[in-house]
């Protein structure tokens, strides 16, 4: 039996700033961590982030302190965080993410009581700005749905299995990828929580608002590449044959939700050649059903009747997402 119920890993470089805000709201739910690892994994950080790790320590907080003698890219940091947990199960915190007060105290409650689930998708909130203090509503009563369909489950968060800090992982299905194969995919964590999925007969859904997450905070690579190549060839990869039909799922989601969200928003920053106009993307996503009917008029519709078809996709995103969710709630 592991001697911690949850690792909570946070992988960092160079964010001093937002690592202490996260780890500030780690320390307001100190009671609940007497069965929680905590480890901080810095890749080379030059500013001032042992500082901060060792402030938290003296404050308390049992800090396993990793740190990498020069920057070995996000991927081999994620890794190592995931490697190096002992928790039943894995939780890799971004550093600019916060599990709210008494999130951890809920979190227990449901791993305790599903110790053969596969992962644990959390939903959240946004965070608008930079402070260390932040304001959140009062979380309600724990709400959370165990699905003992993958089909079902995948359904739901699709595409959202590429956020690290949403899903809580079985340490098990550590045991059964080796992540350097996906070093310098951007991704390194999905085929990890893909595995962990059809592993295990039951994954779960907290409704309840446990997470913040800071908007708009990530960037310095190609979004079409990382989501489009680099997400697609491990899909293909990890769902064959038997669960040929996830794949679709979560392709499918991503041309009707995801890439027009950001096709509009290249197109507003002025961003839109370095990160949609590609060959490599229009080769690799021109296959798909969706297509067509999303994608392909986005890229060259004029500006004033892009927003009008972007907002019609969008309600198309919604009602098709409200009867697939109906139609697969086990």
């Amino acid at each position: 039996m592991n001697e911690y119920l949850l690792t909570i890993a946070i992988p960092t470089y160079n964010r001093s700033r937002f690592l202490k805000r996260c780890l500030s709201y780690l320390l307001k739910q100190k009671r609940e961590l007497d069965k929680i690892e905590i480890i901080v994994s810095d890749n080379a950080s030059t500013d001032d982030t042992a500082v901060v790790v060792e402030e938290f320590k003296q404050m308390g907080l049992d800090i396993f302190y990793l740190r990498n003698e020069v920057n070995k890219g996000p991927d081999y940091n994620i890794a190592q965080c995931y490697n190096s947990a002992k928790g039943s199960f894995v939780l890799v915190l971004g550093d600019d993410d916060v599990l709210i007060e008494n999130s951890l105290f809920n979190i227990i409650e449901i791993l305790n009581s599903n110790s053969d689930v596969g992962i644990v998708f959390l939903n959240s909130d946004g965070i608008v700005d930079e402070t260390n203090e932040l304001s959140f509503d009062k979380t309600d009563a724990l709400d959370y749905k165990v699905y003992r369909s993958q089909k079902s489950f995948i359904n739901y968060v699709t595409y959202n299995v590429t956020f690290i800090s949403g899903n809580i992982v079985n340490r098990k299905a550590i045991e059964r990828i080796d992540l350097k194969r996906w070093l310098d995919s951007y991704l390194v964590q999905v085929p990890l929580i893909l595995t962990a999925i059809t592993m295990f007969p039951k994954n779960i859904v907290v409704n309840s608002k446990l997470l913040a997450v800071q908007i708009d905070n990530t960037g310095g690579y190609n979004l079409y590449k990382i989501f489009g190549t680099n997400f697609t060839n491990i899909i293909n990869e990890i769902f064959t044959d038997d669960f040929e039909a996830y794949r679709s799922i979560i392709i499918n989601d991503l041309f009707v939700r995801f890439f027009p969200v950001w096709i509009k928003h290249f197109k507003k920053e002025n961003k839109f050649d370095n990160n949609v106009q590609t060959e490599e993307i229009k080769k690799l996503l021109s296959y798909n059903k969706y297509y067509k009917l999303t994608v392909a008029p986005l890229l060259v519709l004029p500006a004033n009747l892009n927003v009008v078809y972007f907002y019609g996709i969008k309600l198309f995103g919604m009602a098709r997402r409200k009867t697939l969710l109906a139609l697969n709630s086990k």
